[in-house]
Protein backbone atom coordinates (compact mmCIF):
# COMPACT_ATOMS: atom_id res chain seq x y z
CA UNK A 1 0.00 0.00 0.00
CA UNK A 2 2.94 2.49 0.70
CA UNK A 3 4.00 2.19 -3.13
CA UNK A 4 0.88 4.04 -4.15
CA UNK A 5 1.64 6.97 -1.81
CA UNK A 6 3.64 8.78 -4.20
CA UNK A 7 1.02 8.36 -6.62
CA UNK A 8 -1.17 10.30 -4.80
CA UNK A 9 0.91 13.44 -4.24
CA UNK A 10 2.03 14.10 -8.04
CA UNK A 11 -1.45 12.58 -9.80
CA UNK A 12 -2.94 16.17 -9.43
CA UNK A 13 0.83 18.00 -10.34
CA UNK A 14 2.76 15.69 -13.33
CA UNK A 15 0.40 13.19 -15.22
CA UNK A 16 4.28 11.68 -16.33
CA UNK A 17 5.79 11.24 -13.01
CA UNK A 18 2.28 9.69 -12.08
CA UNK A 19 3.01 7.37 -15.04
CA UNK A 20 6.77 6.60 -13.99
CA UNK A 21 5.40 5.42 -10.35
CA UNK A 22 2.81 3.32 -11.96
CA UNK A 23 5.18 1.81 -14.26
CA UNK A 24 7.53 0.80 -11.08
CA UNK A 25 4.67 -0.44 -9.33
CA UNK A 26 3.59 -2.91 -11.61
CA UNK A 27 7.03 -3.82 -12.84
CA UNK A 28 7.10 -5.86 -9.78
CA UNK A 29 3.47 -7.69 -9.86
CA UNK A 30 1.57 -6.91 -12.45
CA UNK A 31 -1.63 -8.54 -10.47
CA UNK A 32 -0.72 -6.79 -7.14
CA UNK A 33 -3.22 -5.09 -4.80
CA UNK A 34 -1.23 -1.39 -5.76
CA UNK A 35 -0.67 -2.52 -9.38
CA UNK A 36 -4.29 -2.67 -9.47
CA UNK A 37 -4.76 0.66 -7.40
CA UNK A 38 -2.68 2.25 -8.67
CA UNK A 39 -4.09 1.70 -12.58
CA UNK A 40 -7.42 2.62 -11.30
CA UNK A 41 -6.51 6.15 -9.72
CA UNK A 42 -4.45 7.07 -12.83
CA UNK A 43 -7.37 6.65 -14.92
CA UNK A 44 -10.08 8.05 -12.28
CA UNK A 45 -7.90 11.55 -11.42
CA UNK A 46 -6.59 14.12 -13.51
CA UNK A 47 -3.66 16.41 -13.56
CA UNK A 48 -5.32 19.46 -12.10
CA UNK A 49 -2.95 21.93 -11.30
CA UNK A 50 -1.75 21.27 -15.31
CA UNK A 51 -5.23 21.87 -16.67
CA UNK A 52 -6.28 24.40 -14.73
CA UNK A 53 -2.90 26.72 -16.05
CA UNK A 54 -3.34 25.31 -19.17
CA UNK A 55 -6.93 26.29 -20.13
CA UNK A 56 -7.15 29.36 -17.98
CA UNK A 57 -4.16 30.78 -18.76
CA UNK A 58 -5.38 30.16 -22.67
CA UNK A 59 -8.82 32.03 -22.25
CA UNK A 60 -7.73 34.73 -19.57
CA UNK A 61 -9.60 33.85 -16.48
CA UNK A 62 -7.51 34.65 -13.30
CA UNK A 63 -10.04 33.69 -10.82
CA UNK A 64 -9.62 29.33 -10.25
CA UNK A 65 -9.73 29.01 -6.49
CA UNK A 66 -13.62 27.29 -6.58
CA UNK A 67 -12.28 25.12 -9.99
CA UNK A 68 -9.22 24.29 -7.97
CA UNK A 69 -10.99 23.61 -4.88
CA UNK A 70 -13.74 21.54 -6.28
CA UNK A 71 -11.14 19.66 -8.72
CA UNK A 72 -8.76 19.16 -5.95
CA UNK A 73 -11.81 17.60 -4.06
CA UNK A 74 -12.61 15.50 -7.08
CA UNK A 75 -9.27 14.18 -7.34
CA UNK A 76 -9.91 12.98 -3.35
CA UNK A 77 -12.87 11.47 -4.29
CA UNK A 78 -11.28 9.31 -7.07
CA UNK A 79 -8.56 8.14 -4.82
CA UNK A 80 -10.82 7.21 -2.44
CA UNK A 81 -13.05 5.49 -4.98
CA UNK A 82 -10.43 3.74 -6.74
CA UNK A 83 -8.82 2.00 -3.43
CA UNK A 84 -12.42 1.34 -2.21
CA UNK A 85 -13.51 -0.36 -5.39
CA UNK A 86 -9.84 -2.73 -4.91
CA UNK A 87 -10.33 -3.54 -1.99
CA UNK A 88 -13.94 -4.60 -2.53
CA UNK A 89 -13.16 -6.63 -5.83
CA UNK A 90 -9.66 -7.92 -5.02
CA UNK A 91 -8.80 -7.54 -1.76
Amino acid sequence: MTDIVPMVFFRPISGGASLAILNSVCEVNPDSFECISASLIQGSTDTTFYVIALYYSSIGVKKYRHTLVTGLLADVIGIFSAITLTLLMFG
